[in-house]
């Protein structure tokens, strides 16, 4: 039974190949489709590129190195205000914004809370304490007024 089951099985792969191949024809989808590349085409590939180089600079960024002037101003704002707050709340810098984070900040340059918070890059308790602050800091006015009410953790993390 198991011998007939496996032909029939065979059979059904068949035509499921049969099926497939002239549905690749109809759509136009008849080309060959590679998903792994074998070393001889990596080779081939490494030998002969196409297209232009990659720059090993631009493997290697450091976050904020990339934005203009302007943006860049924004970010050197916001890692000040960072180390304020990680100063006053007496927190780890695991807990704040990456610098990663920050020049996204500088780059998108959020006006309002919704448009913060729409960026996905805090919690919601985060927008609602740092928002204002955050804000402020992108518009180079004084925050300070905003971050009063942050209460430190009790235990500094090393």
């Amino acid at each position: 039974m198991d011998k007939i089951d496996s032909r029939q099985n065979c059979e059904n792969t068949k035509e499921d190949a049969a099926g497939h191949q002239n549905w690749r024809e109809q759509t136009g989808l008849n080309q060959e489709i590679q998903v792994q590349k074998d070393a001889e085409t990596l080779f081939q590939i490494y030998a002969n590129p196409s297209g232009p180089p990659i720059q090993k600079s631009e493997l290697f960024k450091k976050p904020g190195e990339n934005l203009n002037d302007e943006e860049g101003e924004r970010f050197k704002r916001l890692r000040i205000w960072r180390e304020t707050i990680m100063s006053i709340r007496r927190m780890s810098h695991q807990m704040m914004p990456s610098n990663k984070m920050i020049a996204e900040l500088a780059q998108k340059n959020p006006k309002t809370l919704e448009e913060l918070k729409e960026m996905n890059l805090f919690s919601e308790w985060k927008v609602t304490h740092y928002g204002p602050s955050i804000l402020a800091a992108l518009e180079n006015v004084p925050y300070e007024s905003n971050i009063k009410g942050l209460i430190p953790i009790n235990k500094k993390f090393e």
